[in-house]
């Protein structure tokens, strides 16, 4: 399969439609693909499907609003938010989104971090579904087939996959294949399987055999296209690190 190396973030998710189904993982200030998430913003695409760990406004740290972005800047573009975390940090601040939800101007399919992430490996794997526990006797079993194994009662949960994936990784070598750093690593490998175009932003492009084959995480069959980050960019390894110098140091005060 060939890899298809992007020279901007407008040309690397230029072909996404209205309409598409879109996994991005979003944590903080690593393992999120910042710049991807904005060039759809940008570009303006609308009625997605957005499947993602958080949909919260923005990062907070130490009561600071920090310069990060995640998916919550699509909230207008999104018709159906999968996720765990569909509103805000702070108890009794509504969001944007979930005033959409509530007046029914959106969809929401919310379930607990564990669940979403399993559904997401098994779209990834190729599994039907899987049976959880999670859920028996609250609205989160409502219309779903349940079944009882050993005494113990289950809710089935099916597998999610998506049109495009947005993936953020350490390095690709010229065949796609991708390293994480640190615990930017996340869930940003199985979302990679688990969706139909995967797209990922890189801090480096090596050649061929620049990366030991023995830690390649994401093997490049699951990669369609790269796109570099640029030096000191948006959610590049300097700007993450500044961040997190900022966070520690008001830890210490």
């Amino acid at each position: 399969m060939k890899i298809e190396f992007c020279e901007s973030f407008d040309e690397a998710i230029g072909d996404i439609f209205d309409g598409a189904s879109l996994m991005a993982f979003c944590w903080g200030v690593s393992g999120t693909p910042q710049n991807l998430i904005s060039a759809l913003h940008d570009k303006g695409t609308k009625d997605l499907t957005v499947i993602s760990h958080n949909f919260l406004p923005a990062f907070v740290a130490n009561n600071i609003l920090w310069d990060v972005v995640t998916p919550f800047i699509l909230e207008e573009q999104v018709k159906k938010l999968i996720t765990a975390w569909p509103g805000t940090s702070i108890v009794g601040i509504e969001s944007p989104m979930e005033r959409r939800i509530k007046e029914g101007n959106a969809e929401l399919e919310l379930m607990s971090h564990g669940i979403l992430v399993e559904r997401i490996r098994a779209g990834g794997s190729g599994i039907g579904g899987f049976y959880s526990p999670i859920g028996i006797g609250t609205i989160v079993e409502e219309g779903k087939e349940k079944k009882t194994i050993d005494g113990i009662e289950y809710i089935l949960e099916k597998p999610l996959k998506a049109d495009f994936g947005f993936v953020r990784a350490y390095k690709a070598d010229r065949m796609g294949n991708l390293i994480y750093h640190g615990g930017g690593r996340a869930c940003n490998p199985i979302i990679a399987m688990a969706s139909r175009v995967t797209i990922a932003e890189v801090d480096e492009i090596v050649e061929v055999g620049d990366i030991d084959p023995e830690v390649v995480v994401t093997p490049g069959i699951f990669v369609d296209r790269v796109v570099k980050i640029p030096e000191g960019g948006l959610g590049s390894i300097k700007e993450r690190a500044r961040i997190l110098q900022e966070i520690c140091k008001g830890d210490a005060e």
